[in-house]
């Protein structure tokens, strides 16, 4: 416990921090456009940000009036689908629709590497995101999480967030044919099937994607634009090769063209650039279709061989980029020119000066933003352009050609396309420095998912031989709570470094080690490792890893609480404010969420509720949701503990609704103490469908690390609701729990287990209890952990007291409450039952502590869910364990034979403590005493059988 010196030193910290914290909506709009928080739309690198723009309009372009004049006017419909072989002019239609349109618009280039459905939510959220910049905050926050939420679970947040938007707006997935996933086909066909009121979709495709189409056009949901309605007619061919052609054209060669082509625009184009280098004329002796693929290679070509070498070759070695510039088709082109090679000419500004050349050119070039700065080949030209390369260039000058983009990309902070360069051009050595170097970044970010999927992009043998990606790996392991299997992942991570002596001279990676290990120490119980191993890694780490510093400044200060040096415990911590030279938000905020754990140990509601509150204040916007549901869930449980129970619902609930967002301790931590305070409010049922619903989660998302918690919350529950056989059948099905099971979370198994043995009132049983608490105290103690050991300590009194010590039992009682009284706690004791409440009303004591157990007696006194609230002088003297187990049979209906035959007694035991039952409770018979402890909360009407033996004597 911390002494009052100490808790007036905390105080003054957590003073000068309400000081600094955000308040007022300006300043927090503020910080949210400042400081990148994490979010899809905050980091740019995550994104490939030209996929989001429209398309610009060609300078050639033939405005088509008759198609843009059918989309608009079937605009209400929710699908819009665009659907032809290539170059038929899908994009181009779509964009030219979209300048004109008057409500907002919205746009995504899809191509291969957007088959992950987390990379094209992203997408789409950050497209939504372009034009509606406060909205889809909860489907956001819900990529951030490791491992993503089943589609169903998204789909249906997506919907309801797109439906909030009140504006019309119009949504543009192109290229959709390179979409494979049928799980983004079936996330998509459910937006459609329950679309958004204010919601347009434009698919444009080479292929009809996996959606109910016959359901969408049998209820008018659709509009569909195809090959028939795409082809050129007479008069938009001749102003289409008006624009190319500069030389005048007769009706007769347009008659030709359009004959020839069948209104094909890609065909269209490659004739008048047939024409206009003047090709041989065998071409036009052939039939160009979509499907002839032979006949456009082969123009390709014809066109590719009438250039210099020097641009055709250029133009193939670019053909490896989704996109490029200036400067990368410099660095891909003509960085590995040989050194005596003329210089001047036609590209002596090398890449800027290609790059018009392409242009000016008309040769199928896109451009993907207003500035002109970044470029792509269109996709069908892209294609020859690949198979001409493979077949003039080796294997290995291929891969140089994708190294030499991965390296720009990465100096660029391009990291998603330079990753997939470097592993394109097998440079995996190149692709894991990539991955170590931006480690920290993204954790401290909490970029969990996109850490997992590029971690997910190497083969398994690299990364089991590679000390980098093991690493990596055990921080997704740290992530995912799966703390039992660190120590092996880490040995074998120490054999890794042996191999690669090198990386032992990296600070940082060391210094991660070192951090990973204080946790594991402590854990063990061993304060000095603990200390040690955070001490190394405070000294190693730099200020770019500040959530691992603030991992290592935790268990430094958890392992100074358990040597008893609580001063300098929270001098560790909070002095961060002031040492650490990283102070924006985040910082701030995870630093706080942490501090609650620390006030949490040591039983300081009062520390945890202001750490806390600031850790709130801290998380301004998107990207912060994790600490933000840590933050709410700690003052939950302050609320709760001081019976507080409408504000500690509403806080639990927040969290609680969120089970894939909050995904792990904290989901489940909320729920215990929503489930306990529903149970606390006499809403026994809502208890148990909380407790239900929390289990089914985590079985579903095979969550095997929290499941325990949970189970330990449905026995618990079951003993508060006097179903003493489900929390028997839990005790019996679990073999020993690690000593730190669940040491800061709301549920202790170890407790839990306890009351059970307490509650079944047998000699062995009592034996049990007593060795368990007897264990417990002595660790509790050594690890200076106070709020359980208050716990611990007031299930030591009941036990005493059932086993005949009344004189220990007050001596155990006393000492948990002078530890809980500088910190309010009441709900510790009133959820402990009526046996507590008598307990309570025995003890004499000084003044100060009267008034505090006066306050518990009272709050005992108004949790009675049901029946008529009691005065204290009313409660009844405490029944054993052994009558209450025989009240919970008598309310089954069980004769005194069946009850002595299933507790192997006899018959004429049972009726001696039926009798002392009765007396106890002031009642004549069995009717009279299952009534009364119902009213008094010792039982529960929670079964028919109950209800039935009711109506029996009515």
């Amino acid at each position: 416990m911390i002494e009052l010196a100490n808790y007036v030193f905390v105080g003054y910290k957590m003073s000068k921090l309400l000081e600094s914290a955000p308040t007022g909506e300006k300043q927090s709009t503020a910080l949210i456009n400042t400081e990148n928080a994490g979010s899809v739309n905050d980091l740019p690198d995550s994104l490939i940000q030209t996929k989001l723009n429209r398309p610009c309009l060609p300078m050639d372009l033939v405005r088509r009036s008759r198609l843009t004049s059918r989309l608009q006017n079937r605009r209400e419909r929710p699908l819009t689908l665009v659907s032809a072989p290539a170059g038929y002019g899908k994009t181009t239609l779509i964009s030219c629709w979209l300048e004109a349109a008057d409500y907002p618009a919205t746009w995504i280039s899809l191509d291969e590497g957007d088959n992950d459905v987390g990379i094209f939510l992203s997408y789409l959220v950050a497209a939504i995101l372009k034009i509606f910049p406060n909205s889809m905050a909860e489907t956001q926050a819900l990529l951030l999480v490791t491992p993503l939420p089943p589609i169903a679970a998204i789909v249906n947040l997506l919907i309801n967030e797109l439906d909030q938007i009140e504006t019309d707006f119009i949504l543009v997935l192109d290229d959709f044919h390179f979409i494979g996933n049928k799980e983004i086909h079936e996330l998509v066909s459910k937006i459609l099937l329950h679309p958004p009121r204010n919601f347009h979709l434009v698919i444009g495709t080479r292929k009809d994607p996996i959606f109910p189409l016959t359901t969408l056009r049998a209820s008018s949901k659709v509009t569909e634009i195809r090959i028939q309605d795409l082809r050129f007619n007479q008069d938009e061919t001749q102003q289409f090769l008006n624009k190319i052609i500069d030389s005048p054209i007769d009706w007769d060669d347009v008659i030709e063209a359009d004959t020839l082509v069948e209104g094909w625009v890609t065909g269209l184009r490659l004739t008048a650039l047939a024409m206009r280098h003047r090709i041989s004329e065998d071409y036009q002796q052939r039939k160009i279709s979509a499907n002839n693929q032979y006949v456009t290679e082969y123009l390709i070509s014809e066109i590719l061989a009438k250039q210099e070498s020097r641009i055709s070759e250029c133009m193939k070695k670019i053909s490896i980029l989704d996109r490029f510039c200036a400067d990368l088709c410099e660095e891909v082109c003509f960085s590995q020119r040989p050194p005596n090679e003329n210089q001047s000419g036609k590209f002596k500004d090398q890449g800027k000066q290609f790059l018009e050349w392409l242009q000016a050119s008309n040769l199928f070039v896109v451009p993907l933003d207003d500035q002109n700065k970044w470029f792509r080949f269109h996709h069908l030209f892209r294609l020859i352009l690949q198979a001409e390369l493979t077949r003039t260039l080796s294997a290995d000058e291929i891969n140089e050609l994708h190294a030499a983009a991965g390296h720009w990309y990465a100096k660029n902070s391009y990291f998603e396309e330079a990753l997939n360069h470097l592993l394109q051009a097998n440079e995996t050595a190149a692709a894991i420095n990539l991955v170590s170097q931006q480690r920290s970044r993204m954790i401290n970010a909490d970029q969990w998912s996109r850490l997992e999927r590029w971690l997910n992009r190497f083969p398994q043998q690299v990364i089991e031989t590679s000390a980098e990606l093991w690493l990596l790996k055990i921080w997704l392991v740290y992530h995912h709570g799966q703390w039992s299997d660190l120590p092996a992942l880490l040995e074998r991570l120490t054999t890794l470094l042996d191999l690669n002596p090198e990386l032992m001279a990296a600070k940082n990676l060391t210094g991660e080690i070192c951090s990973l290990r204080s946790l594991i120490a402590y854990h063990a119980g061993d304060a000095e490792g603990a200390i040690s191993m955070a001490r190394q890694a405070l000294e190693l780490l730099s200020d770019d890893f500040w959530s691992v510093r603030i991992l290592a400044r935790s268990y430094f200060g958890v392992g100074m609480l358990m040597s008893g040096d609580e001063q300098r415990a929270f001098n560790v911590f909070y002095d961060a404010f002031q040492e650490e030279k990283v102070q924006h938000n985040r910082f701030k905020a995870t630093l706080l969420m942490t501090a609650c754990y620390f006030h949490w140990i040591s039983a300081d509601l009062y520390g945890a509720a202001q750490a806390a509150r600031q850790s709130i204040a801290f998380c301004p916007g998107t990207g912060y949701e994790s600490i933000l549901g840590y933050g709410k869930y700690n003052l939950g449980r302050v609320h709760y503990q001081q019976n507080e129970l409408v504000e500690a619902e509403e806080l639990f609930a927040s969290v609680a609704a969120k089970p894939y967002q909050y995904y792990g301790d904290c989901f489940v931590s909320s729920a215990c103490g929503l489930v306990l305070t529903y149970q606390a409010q006499g809403r026994e049922a809502k208890a148990r469908e909380v407790t239900t619903e929390t289990i089914a989660f985590l079985m579903e998302t095979g969550n095997t690390t929290q499941l325990p918690v949970a189970l330990a919350l449905q026995a618990d529950l079951a003993l508060r609701q006097g179903q003493l056989a489900a929390a028997r059948q839990w005790a019996k099905s679990i073999d020993q729990i690690p000593p730190m099971f669940s040491m800061i979370g709301f549920i202790n198994p170890h407790l839990t287990l306890i009351k059970v043995w307490l509650a079944q009132n047998t000699t062995a049983s009592q034996v049990r209890a007593g060795k368990s608490i007897r264990e417990l105290r002595q660790y509790l103690n050594r690890i200076n952990h106070t709020r359980f050991l208050i716990e611990t300590l007031a299930l030591q009194a009941m036990l005493d007291d059932v086993t005949g010590d009344q004189s220990a039992a007050l001596v155990s009682l006393e000492k948990a409450l002078k530890l809980a009284q500088p910190w309010g706690f009441i709900r510790m004791f009133v959820d402990l039952g009526p046996q507590m409440a008598v307990l309570l009303s025995r003890l004499r004591m000084d003044q100060d502590l009267q008034e505090y157990v006066d306050h518990i007696r009272s709050a005992f006194v108004g949790s009675q869910g049901k029946g008529t609230a009691l005065s204290l002088e009313e409660y009844p003297k405490p029944l054993t364990n052994r009558e209450l187990q025989i009240l919970e049979l008598l309310g089954m209906r069980l004769t005194n034979k069946e009850i002595a035959t299933q507790l192997v007694i006899a018959p004429g035991t049972v009726k001696a403590h039926t009798i002392r039952i009765y007396k106890k409770l002031a009642v004549k018979d069995r009717r009279q005493a299952v009534e009364r402890a119902i009213s008094l909360g010792i039982l529960q009407p929670s079964t028919t059988l109950f209800l039935e033996y009711k109506s029996n004597f009515i």
